[in-house]
């Protein structure tokens, strides 16, 4: 029995600043990638009196298995030497770097791509590493691919949820994988709303909150 499985993640530590780190990785991802030209700490829209401050008393646990709110499927899976390097299309990998992008590569066959605005979740190597993928491409299959179900994903609703997923990440490592049935049994802490009497994620939020923090402005 491995103790860290069983114990509740303390999340009175989480603040802006996870988020914030994980804005900032991504947007010096976009400039180091030539997708933008310019990376500052200007945020995309500007709220007074710390409106989105992280208050915790509307946030809940919710299911990643909950195909309500969200789809977990594992991508369409290609071997990293079958390609040689490119220019057109990502290939993501398990590896914690560059987005986790491996390399690039040019595709001839439309059944290996995978759709954009899209999370990617390494279920093994750096288990856990989340990032957002705004391009269609190419990956390994040991990677999970995360989307929304009934709510358009968005570059910003991204960061938020890629900084949650990590913070559960601690769970697992390269012994004991992340693959899709775990995945379906664990639960992110997301704010939350109530409509029809059902506790719901609060989608839009999250994005405003993350618009509100620096480095928002020039991510896409």
């Amino acid at each position: 029995m491995v103790a860290r499985n069983y114990i509740d993640t303390n999340y009175n530590k989480l603040n802006k600043k996870h988020f914030i780190k994980t804005i900032k990785e991504y947007a010096t991802f976009l400039f180091n990638s030539e997708q933008i030209k310019k990376v500052s700490s200007d945020s995309q829209m500007i709220y007074f009196d710390n409106i989105l401050d992280i208050q915790f008393k509307n946030w809940k646990l919710f299911s990643l298995g909950n195909n309500n709110f969200f789809e977990i499927k594992r991508a369409n899976g290609v071997k990293v030497n079958d390609y040689d390097i490119g220019t057109e299309f990502p290939f993501v990998t398990t590896t914690y770097l560059n987005n986790g992008i491996i390399k690039y590569a040019d595709s001839t066959d439309i059944n290996d791509l995978n759709f954009k605005n899209v999370i990617t979740i390494a279920n093994n190597g750096s288990v856990g590493e989340s990032f957002y993928q705004n391009l269609k491409f190419l990956a390994t299959n040991d990677v999970t691919i995360l989307s929304i179900v009934n709510y358009k994903m968005s570059n910003y609703l991204a960061m938020f949820l890629c900084t949650m997923i990590k913070w559960e990440k601690f769970r697992f490592n390269y012994g004991r994988k992340w693959g899709i049935y775990r995945m379906k049994n664990s639960f992110i802490f997301l704010p939350s709303k109530r409509i029809k009497g059902e506790d719901v994620p609060d989608f839009e939020y999250m994005e405003n909150f993350i618009k509100s923090l620096p480095y928002s402005k020039y991510i896409i």
